[in-house]
């Protein structure tokens, strides 16, 4: 009887590890060959492949080690699919600048995309060697995404060693991983790889159930584009073993129309394959797809793990043929010497099958090549070796097969699904108690605005209650002001009576002259008139100074003539015939400023002068008006005995309190300075006098 061999789904494992690493660049033409083609001329499509290639070397020759890792990862994905050994080649000098880099991230990718033509080249235990340094570097930086790749990885080169146990906790893992990153791709393909367990083991229903769902998420990812083919590829061998033939037919054809769009000569020559068992009722149509895969990996990759079950299904079909089982209702059967030479085929296919086989170390399909091998054997008479291989096959089965490996598999994918309900609960409850915070948080934010609100009401009363107190403090300064004013007035009305009276008390002695005598009449006249005058300066002063505290008050900007103002001063002290005033001022010289608050400075500055050098015989006073880097300066200065500091005091100190009694002189000069900027210094020389300057 033939036995056929149908893979379990390890054809995934290539095409998973290079959907996880290709990054930078796809190939262009999978389908062309590295190896020597007996043509003279290349083809467009590889003329481009060639020359992207080149490119790409040339690029590497100058590039920087961050950018030589990603091209290095172009190359690899150029040359997976037509030359496995170069593609491995550039990933170890990946591995290389990664660790040169000490980059754990990058070596991290290096070591699992080791993995992928280390499995084209059926190097599985190296491939598993670089998978779990992969696996644990990714653990090490905390890299979810590497890690689940890694254990995908893991599980397909699991199965391809029979381990199917193994396999499945691997691909567990990683579905679990990708859900919880919510990664869509990834666990499409865990899915589909979990599936591929199951229908090794015989549980189609399982497999159905954990592939079917992938085909309605392909449009919503953004990945490899061999997904769908892939998973449509799996759906066909479950119906296919389910005795489905139309829905097994309907999506191989699919996925061979999908392969074909994407030039992907690998995928349909893994179709072409499955395709076989489809036609066993047809040996020629069969062996014409057996031999369609034989021919394409025969151009790209002689070493691919599938090669030894295509060659094994060629000796199954010529098997088949040899029995004439397909055909029980001939009444003739073949020659004897026909039926041999097919024996004969079926046995050197049946062989080249199983040597590939060895290395792959696939148990499932072992044990159909020892089988069918011995049945073949014993047909030609080969009775040993049909032994030998009768009992090895027995004896892989008994050790793969025992019900205590479908326990362990069923134990598996039970505690799985209880984790994952665990983890459906525990997303449930996360999500219970963010909106329990979320309402906390509400409450929270409706009791802050409450308190917001309240605080804005209460600023809003106290303010107005401050606004009310000002108004009151306003009105009350208001009328303090009227207060004084009316006191200045008042002073004036009752200081300038008595000076009126002594002025009238001179006229009526003018008047009265002989009543007392002349010399008391002069004496006491002289008197009365100084205080009187003495009086109205002070009444004067007091009411300009008086004018320049109003804080309202705006001196009244005008331009005047220096010319002007040096007559006022000469004019108003020409009755002191004891001291000589000069003048100096350049023709035409004019001030911006207020007339009488500057009228009133000079006033002050001559007569305390003046003052200075009373009883002095040779008294002069100095007034200079002149320009210095465009500004007005105004010097006076005199030669008396000077001015302390102590009497210069009022000038620079407005804490100092002003009366009638010290004078107000020096009190009025600072206050009507300041109001219209006016600098005043001072250059005191005791014993030779003092100079004011005033700059403008």
């Amino acid at each position: 009887m033939m036995r056929l061999s149908v893979p379990a789904a390890g054809y995934i494992v290539a095409m998973t590890v290079c959907c996880c690493f290709s990054s930078l660049a796809q190939t262009k033409a999978t389908g062309s060959t590295e190896t020597a083609r007996q043509e003279t001329t290349l083809s467009p499509e590889e003329i481009r492949d060639k020359v992207y290639k080149d490119s790409l070397e040339k690029a590497l020759a100058t590039a920087s080690d961050s950018t030589r890792f990603k091209i290095l990862s172009a190359l690899d994905q150029a040359y997976i699919n037509s030359n496995p050994a170069k593609s491995l080649e550039y990933e170890k000098r990946r591995l290389a600048v990664a660790e040169k880099l000490q980059n754990l991230h990058y070596e991290s990718f290096a070591y699992i995309a080791l993995s992928r033509p280390a499995i084209y080249l059926n190097d599985i235990p190296d491939a598993k060697i670089w998978l779990k340094k992969g696996y644990a570097l990714a653990e090490q930086v905390k890299d979810s995404l590497a890690m689940a790749k890694a254990l995908l990885n893991l599980g397909s080169v699991s199965q391809a060693s029979s381990d199917q146990t193994a396999a499945l906790d691997y691909y567990l893992r990683s579905l679990r991983i990708a859900k919880a990153i919510r990664d869509t791709l990834l666990m499409n393909f865990s899915s589909i790889n979990v599936g591929s367990v199951h229908y090794a083991e015989g549980n189609y229903v399982k497999a159905e159930e954990y592939t079917l769902p992938v085909l309605s998420q392909i449009d919503s990812t953004r990945g490899d584009p061999q997904q769908a083919p892939k998973a449509m590829e799996m759906l066909g061998n479950i119906y296919f073993k389910e005795n489905k033939s139309a829905l097994a037919r309907y999506y191989y054809e699919n996925g061979i129309r999908l392969y074909a769009r994407q030039k992907n000569n690998l995928g349909l020559a893994t179709i072409y394959y499955h395709l076989v068992g489809l036609y066993l009722s047809r040996p020629d149509s069969a062996l014409y797809f057996a031999f369609k895969a034989k021919d394409i990996w025969d151009r790209t990759n002689p070493d691919y793990f599938m090669v030894g079950e295509n060659l094994f299904n060629i000796g199954a079909i010529y098997y088949s043929m040899a029995e004439d089982s397909p055909h029980p209702a001939k009444e003739n059967r073949m020659a004897p010497l026909q039926r041999i030479v097919l024996l004969q085929k079926a046995e050197a296919y049946c062989s080249m099958g199983l040597t590939s086989g060895l290395k792959t170390h696939r148990a499932e399909e072992l044990i159909s090549y020892y089988n069918q091998l011995a049945d073949i054997q014993g047909l030609l008479h080969e009775y040993k070796p049909a032994y030998e291989n009768a009992i090895k096959g027995a004896r892989l089965n008994d050790s793969l097969y025992s019900q205590d490996e479908k326990n362990k598999l069923a134990s598996m994918d039970e505690k799985y699904q209880v984790q994952l309900r665990e983890d459906q609960l525990a997303g449930k409850n996360h999500d219970l108690s963010i909106q329990s915070r979320q309402i906390y948080y509400l409450l929270g934010g409706i009791v802050l605005l409450a308190i917001i609100g309240g605080l804005v009401y209460w600023q809003s009363r106290t303010r107005k209650r401050l606004n009310t107190r000002l108004l009151v403090l306003n009105r009350e300064l208001d009328e303090a002001n009227q207060v004084k004013t009316r006191f200045v007035g008042i002073l004036n009305h009752d200081l300038k009576a008595p000076v009126s009276n002594l002025i009238n008390i001179v006229h009526l002695q003018k008047e009265g002259a002989g009543i007392v005598d002349p010399s008391t009449t002069a004496a006491l006249g002289e008197r009365v008139r100084i205080q009187a005058e003495n009086l109205l300066e002070s009444i004067e002063d007091m009411l300009s100074w008086s004018k320049g505290q109003m804080k309202n008050f705006q001196p009244q900007m005008d331009w005047i003539s220096v010319s002007d103002l040096f007559a006022d001063i000469a004019n108003h002290f020409s009755g002191s015939p004891q001291v000589t005033i000069n003048f100096t001022a350049p023709e035409g010289m004019k001030l911006n400023t207020d007339e009488y608050f500057l009228k009133t400075i000079l006033r002050n500055l001559t007569g305390n002068a003046i003052k200075s050098l009373a009883g002095q015989p040779d008294g002069r006073i100095q007034w200079t008006a002149r320009q210095e880097e465009g500004k007005a300066v105004l010097t006076i200065s005199d030669n008396g005995p000077g001015i302390t500091a102590t009497q210069l005091q009022p000038l620079y100190d407005e804490s100092l309190p002003s009366s009638l009694k010290a004078g107000l002189g020096l009190h009025l000069v600072r206050d009507l300075s300041k109001a219209i900027n006016c600098v005043i210094a001072v250059s005191p020389t005791p014993g030779k006098g003092v100079e004011f300057r005033l700059t403008l």
